[in-house]
């Protein structure tokens, strides 16, 4: 089965119609795409680290009823939310934050990495140039 990895700021243009037409429009966009994945069979991963970055941002976005919306949507049909583990903060610290020290990988996006790179999971729905950085495909 073909899987997607979904990061926080994806998660943010779902869940917020945004103010100005550029966020307007991401929103549509983020909608219609995350639609046509779920449509087509694709699993969308993320992770609790995601989860718990996508709830704050939303609470300085908007509002606690957006952020408290979000997070009862999972667990969502099609949506694998893989926790943390020691063992996968221990390989985004040895494999991406010690690694590239050329870059400002925080500790969620680098668990994201480490877990994409063990499920072989090349494509990201992101918009944080660090996906782009560490070598994934960055959607839409």
């Amino acid at each position: 089965m073909l899987e997607v990895f979904v990061d926080s700021g994806f998660w943010c243009a779902t869940a917020l119609r945004g103010r100005t037409d550029v966020d307007r429009e991401r929103h549509e966009r983020a909608g219609a795409t995350l639609r046509q994945l779920i449509r087509s069979g694709t699993r969308l991963v993320t992770t609790n680290l995601v989860l718990a970055e996508t709830h704050q941002l939303l609470l300085i976005r908007d509002r606690r009823d957006t952020a408290l919306a979000f997070l009862r949507a999972f667990p969502a049909p099609g949506t694998d939310v893989v926790p943390s583990t020691a063992e996968l903060e221990a390989e985004a610290l040895a494999d991406w934050i010690e690694k590239y020290d050329d870059q400002d990988f925080s500790l969620a996006d680098a668990v994201s990495f480490a877990l994409m790179k063990r499920r072989r999971i090349k494509r990201a729905l992101a918009y944080d140039r660090h996906f782009a950085a560490a070598g994934f495909e960055m959607l839409p």
